[in-house]
């Protein structure tokens, strides 16, 4: 039993196992260091109470990107669990989300508070805010957000950077979701 745990062939096998185990324990830690979530979502149709489908789905996931805006704070329509089915829950999402960017879909048709109706404004705002992309990293020298960084001094953290990529226009002829065709 001494010459077998002495064996070249369980050190490298226990060198192995440890390796592996490193591995498997630092991966997370690097995918959280940059996260990076990219949608694209293009919105064509009128969306509200019973409507289903994709578009729905794709809905609740803009509405779900915001806390002040989430479906459902947790079970059906939470962010991850997002659903094809235009109900309550998404339609108080959805007047959240038209108070909030009131000025752009609200004041152009006249309104002061959201219907829970995705008409033209509504989708005009959708379209234009949906490529999205959100990158998360350390402060430059950090591995996690704890401790300071060894080359700039600064606590670690996470740094966020949002980037909107543009509009996209539903409408043939047109290249924005301001104008005419």
């Amino acid at each position: 039993m001494k010459n077998f745990k002495n064996s070249k062939a369980v050190k490298i096998a226990t060198g192995l196992l440890g390796l592996a185990l490193s591995a498997m324990m630092i991966a997370p830690a690097i995918a959280s260091a940059m996260d990076t979530l990219t949608s694209s979502y293009v919105f064509t149709k009128t969306l509200k109470m019973g409507t289903t489908g994709q578009e729905v789905w794709n809905l609740q996931k803009v509405l779900n990107m915001s806390a002040d805006t989430q479906v459902a704070a947790s079970g059906a329509g939470s962010p991850g669990l997002e659903t094809k089915y235009f109900g309550k829950a998404t339609k108080a999402a959805v007047i959240k989300w038209q108070n909030k960017y009131a000025a752009d879909v609200l004041t152009p048709a006249g309104l002061t508070t959201g219907t829970g109706l995705i008409g033209p404004m509504s989708r005009a705002k959708l379209n234009m805010m949906s490529s999205v992309v959100m990158s998360s990293n350390y402060t430059p020298g950090c591995t996690s957000a704890t401790g300071f960084s060894p080359t700039t001094g600064q606590a670690c953290a996470v740094v966020t950077t949002t980037t909107t990529t543009g509009p996209v226009s539903t409408v043939p002829g047109c290249t924005t979701s301001t104008g005419f065709s």
